[in-house]
């Protein structure tokens, strides 16, 4: 049996107008929402670029990204605090798929009290699993034991397989909106590289020469990402309803990951 784990997640609220989050900063967002300062914060001069704030919690690296088209809440494996035997490094992906559900849970309920924006005009859930393969054929055969017979996909050893469908749905708990809720099977090809920088994490261009002798390795690896994500209304969404339209997206991955017997440990409700 194959073991499928989180390899990133990201909530995005996108904005009503283009000025609806002109005044949020990184720093004050990610406080807002996980109740501590970030590890790192970036601000950019120019307000073109995004400033994002990242910390640690449990093995996952949680982070926000304010650009002037969106505001993003990034989950991902968070790398190890000594750097690991450089024949050893592999595919990260994030073992304690509990802790990245809670900080989902934490944003939600940070919008559900209206500690972000009200000048939202749509919101999306992306979550992707991985497992790491040694080849298309094995990568195949695992997108084969997580879609459904009935789409009557035959796979062998092709390369660069995607299929993606979307089976839109109506909230239950915001009237008038509407949900797509996208599954795509994919198999992907990750590479991975390794290379040492001077203390402080600064890279400039005189550094040519020793990204030049970076280490690569190249995987091969089954994807299946869950997309859900609302379709543009008239109306703002409300903070509340922001909220509940995340929560019921959460929900559809729950439920669609175990129709498909692709079992996250921790990404569920049990």
């Amino acid at each position: 049996m194959n073991e499928w784990k989180v390899s990133m997640g990201r909530a995005t609220l996108f904005p009503a107008s283009p000025s609806s989050f002109s005044d949020i900063s990184g720093l004050q967002l990610f406080h807002k929402v996980w109740g501590e300062d970030p590890d790192n914060f970036q601000k950019q001069e120019n307000p073109l670029l995004p400033s994002f704030a990242q910390g640690r919690r449990s093995g996952v690296l949680f982070g926000c990204a304010v650009h002037p088209s969106r505001l993003d809440f990034n989950f991902g494996p968070a790398p190890p605090p000594q750097a690991p035997d450089p024949s050893k490094i592999t595919v990260q992906l994030i073992e304690n798929a509990r802790q990245l559900r809670r900080g989902l849970l934490d944003l939600f309920d940070a919008l559900g009290e209206g500690h972000i924006s009200d000048e939202v005009a749509r919101v999306a859930l992306n979550l992707q699993m991985l497992v790491v393969m040694p080849d298309f054929l094995e990568a195949n055969r695992a997108i084969l034991g997580v879609i459904p017979s009935n789409y009557g996909l035959q796979l062998a050893d092709e390369e660069d397989v995607v299929f993606q469908i979307n089976t839109p749905y109506v909230s239950k708990r915001v009237q008038n909106a509407k949900m797509n809720a996208v599954t795509r099977w994919s198999v992907a090809r990750l590479q991975v590289m390794t290379f040492s920088v001077p203390a402080g994490g600064v890279i400039s261009p005189s550094m040519g020469s020793a990204l030049g002798n970076a280490q690569i390795k190249n995987y091969i690896a089954a994807s299946v990402t869950f997309d859900a994500n609302s379709t543009p209304q008239e109306e703002q969404a409300s903070s509340a309803d922001q909220s509940l339209l995340f929560r019921e997206a959460l929900a559809w991955v729950e439920q669609r990951q175990t129709e498909l017997g692709l079992i996250v440990e921790g990404l569920r409700n049990v």
